[in-house]
């Protein structure tokens, strides 16, 4: 198996997983439609991927399309939302706000990576990338993140954090 497509099978379970983690939310829809859209675009690109080198990345004009309908939203609202904090984006994972600017700036940057080739180091190295992230998703709430951090929806999916 081509490690782009490894990549794609763990950004795939994180985006899930963040999904998921949206079900307390008060505006869990379109966190849900993003994350949810974002780990559908990760599955088929897991499951559609050429392994040849030459061919690794493409894929049908209507599968392109459908991840520049995720991504320009996506960096529309990020754009947003600098503008409105005086062009200081808050990517703070204490606070709301830095944690939902992340997983917006992870889903860009991801549909990115899938809209451009990589060579096979470079997608090694994304595989690495992808594990840290999942990884992160454990980590930041279990061990870095206090119940100060956190509103009420946040309580109560996931990993709660440390006393």
């Amino acid at each position: 198996m081509s490690p782009i497509r490894v990549a794609n099978f763990f950004m795939c379970i994180f985006f899930s997983y963040a999904a998921y983690l949206q079900l307390n939310d008060p505006d869990s829809l379109r966190w849900i439609a993003m994350y949810s859209s974002s780990a559908f675009v990760c599955l088929l690109s897991a499951l559609l991927t050429k392994s040849s080198q030459k061919d690794k990345n493409s894929s049908s004009v209507p599968f392109r399309k459908l991840k520049l309908l995720i991504l320009l939203p996506c960096l529309l609202a990020l754009l947003l939302r600098y503008y409105q904090s005086g062009w200081d984006l808050d990517l703070d994972y204490k606070t709301e706000d830095g944690r939902e600017n992340s997983g917006m700036v992870i889903v860009a940057c991801w549909m990115i990576v899938n809209m451009i080739s990589i060579s096979k180091w470079g997608a090694m190295a994304l595989v690495g990338i992808t594990v840290s992230i999942c990884a992160s998703a454990y980590i930041i709430p279990k061990y870095l993140m206090k119940k100060e951090h956190m509103v009420g929806h946040c309580q109560g999916l996931g990993f709660g954090p440390k006393e």
